[in-house]
Formats: C-alpha cells, structure tokens, sequence
C-alpha cells in the first residue's frame, strides 16, 4: 500500500491505509513460463493477496501447450494440481484455488489511491478501485532544451534532427546531433557500426588490427592503407588509395577495385569530389567530368560534363554544381567562399578555425571532411565528429 502526496493523509485515508494493511503480504518466490506471470499476479489480487515483501510464496507453473501444472507452498502449508492437471484456459481458477488452499482469500478493498504526479506536485485522492494504489504521471507539453547549444522550445516525444534520434523528456537537456569521437584519428562506418582508429590500432567489435599509417579504410577484416591491404587480403595496390566505401576501393588514379583485389576497372581521371550511397558511387574528377557508377555492374550508369566545378549536391533528384562563380545558393541565400562542398542542402566551408557546416554550427579546429552514405565525417586533431544527414 502506498500514500504519496504534498499532503498529510486525514482520517479517511488513514482508515483506507489500515484496510489494505490488514491484508497479507507474501514475497514472491516464481519459477515458470513468464507468460503466465501476469495472471499469477491477478490471481494474487483477486484472492487479496499483496505481493512485495512479506513471508515468502513459493509457486511453481509448468505447462506443455495444452495442460498446467501448478505447485504452491506457503510457511508450512503445500498444494499442487500434480495428480490432475489443469488446462491452460483454468490455470487463473487452479492458481486462485492453490492460494485460497495455502494462505486464504480476502476481501479486498473497494477502494484505493489514485496518485497524480505532475509539475505542480503531488497529490493523492480516494477513487474507486481493485488496486491498492494507481499513478498517473502528468507532465509537461514542452520543455526548453539546447540543440547544439542554442536554447529551443520543444514538444515532449520523439524527434529526428539531421538522422538523430532522441526523446525529449525533461527540462534543459543538452542535445548533440553530432556525434563526437574523442581521442581517435579516424573512423569508418561499416553498416551501423564504427570502427575507430587511433595510435597505430584499429578497433572493430573488440577486435584489434595493426595498422603503421592512418588507414583508407576498413571491410570484412581488410584495413586499406594508401599502398596496400593487411589483414585477410594481403597485397600491394598499383595506385594509391583514397577511399574504401563496403568491399570497394578509391583510386587516386580514378581506378576503383574490389578490397579483395578480385577486379580492377578505370571509371575517371583523379577524383576531386565524391560521394558513396546505396550501391552507388557519385563522383566528379579534376578533368571536370560528372560520373555515376552502379558498384554492383561495374558501369557508368550517367555521365555529363561539369568544367570549371569542384563541387556537387543533389536537388530534386538532379545534381548541381559548384563551379567558378564561387558561391552556391542554400535555402536560397547565396554563400560566398574559397572552398565550399554542398550535400543535401548543406553548404560545407573550411575557414581558418575550422570547417563550418552553414545552417549548424563550426566545427572548431575540424581540418578535413568526406561524405558516406548520409554522414558526413569531420576529422579533427584528435577527434572526429559523426554528422548523419536526414536523406
């Protein structure tokens, strides 16, 4: 029985308390199926039965589709049902008549505590009820919380903020949509998961690779260094890489291969600007030329030329170009700058403190950046930042 309130209780509810005290209450002793916890439970209720602390109830529930064996103990008292089962749809009546055989049934109070909990306070008032005490929690609409910082006045629930997930519950929290790395060199998303490098070691689920430079990439066990493959796949590359997105690696020469080494094929001049996503490979070269290659088939699905750009986004489901006119527009206001990358609708522009993403925030002292498959990855001294795009 439970009494929570701002108030002290009166006569009334202290005569209501004493009702409830008068029951018996059992600590629970349970070996069996969970599902028939729940009715177990009920049955206790029915029967006026308290469970939560007491002198111990032993109950025992075995079942094998269709029938119920039930064994009870209580201090000196035993029943079971061992001779005769029961069917599964009268377990609560075999339940209620091992309890009634054990300890007894009571009458169980008409009435309870319906406990109210909410910004205000607490309060407890006298209802209509088969529980010792229900709560209702009460809280608020709206809290204030800071989003990357800023001070932001949001609905109780569930929200999505550039692929984070997070549920607003409370009052001032302190809400990151980047994911921050400290102390790592470098990561590589592989799926969901991440595996971190740092201090000649890459750590992928427990597991520690050897690595003497910072690698490319990581597949399947396989850890790309710009000159060659450790691991599974022990071997030398002919160009140097620049990029491993799942089993497939960057060239700087424009090749692209399997981790494995099983084909090689040319699909541009070096690359200047690229972008992996489902199977897919987006990527516009210094020659100014703008491919799309399907990964799976190993071809160039949309080719067009792009001279003079050094950077592309998508928009509508076509793709535009950053070119020499030096700016690009984002929510239709033009930015200006030396160095710009667009993806999404963001607008990436390294600065000397540096690389802020326009229409977030700067990532102090961030040096360098790549896109994956919806993230954007911002590589710092000593720490890295995970940005997951909404798609």
């Amino acid at each position: 029985m439970i009494y929570a309130s701002d108030v002290p209780p009166g006569a009334e509810e202290l005569s209501l308390i004493r009702e409830w005290q008068s029951l018996p209450s059992v600590d629970l002793v349970y070996s069996g199926p969970e599902d028939f916890r729940s009715t177990l439970n009920k049955s206790l209720m029915e029967c006026g039965i308290l469970a939560g602390g007491g002198t111990p109830l032993f109950v025992r529930i075995d079942e094998d589709g269709s029938n119920v064996a039930i064994w009870v103990r209580y201090e000196k008292s035993e029943w079971d049902n061992y001779n005769s089962p029961s069917e599964i749809s009268k377990a609560p009546e075999s339940l209620k008549n091992g309890l009634k055989k054990t300890i007894g049934c009571y009458k169980l109070p008409s009435r309870g505590f319906l406990i109210k909990f909410s910004p205000e306070g607490i309060s407890a008032t006298i209802t209509e009820m088969r529980k010792p005490s229900t709560y209702v929690f009460s809280p608020k609409d709206t809290y204030e919380v800071y989003l990357d910082g800023v001070a932001t006045s949001m609905k109780r629930g569930f929200h999505e903020v550039e692929g984070n997930l997070f549920f607003v519950g409370k009052e001032g929290m302190s809400i990151e949509t980047a994911r921050l790395f400290q102390g790592v060199e470098m990561i590589f998303p592989v799926g969901r998961e991440i595996a971190i490098y740092s201090s000649g070691k890459l750590i992928f689920r427990d597991k520690e690779y050897r690595a003497d430079m910072r690698p490319v990439g990581f597949w399947n066990g396989n850890v790309v260094l710009p000159n060659r493959v450790v691991g599974k796949n022990k071997r030398e590359l002919k160009s140097t890489a620049i990029d491993v997105y799942e089993k497939y690696i960057l060239e700087a020469s424009g090749y692209i291969e399997a981790v494995d080494g099983s084909w090689r094929k040319k699909i541009s001049c070096t690359p200047l600007e690229w972008y992996w996503s489902g199977g897919k490979l987006y990527i516009l070269d210094i020659c100014g030329y703008y491919r799309e290659i399907n990964l799976e088939r190993e071809e160039v699905i949309y080719s067009k030329k792009a001279i003079g750009s050094y950077g592309f986004d998508f928009l509508d489901g076509k793709v535009v170009f950053v070119n020499n006119k030096n700016f690009c527009v984002v929510n239709n206001e033009k930015v200006y700058g030396d160095c710009i990358r667009l993806h999404n609708g963001y607008a990436l522009k390294i600065e000397k403190n540096g690389i802020a993403v326009l229409g977030r925030k700067l990532f102090l002292n961030a040096r360098d950046f790549k896109f994956v498959n919806g993230s954007l990855i911002l590589v710092g001294d000593n720490k890295v930042w995970l940005v997951r795009f909404k798609k």
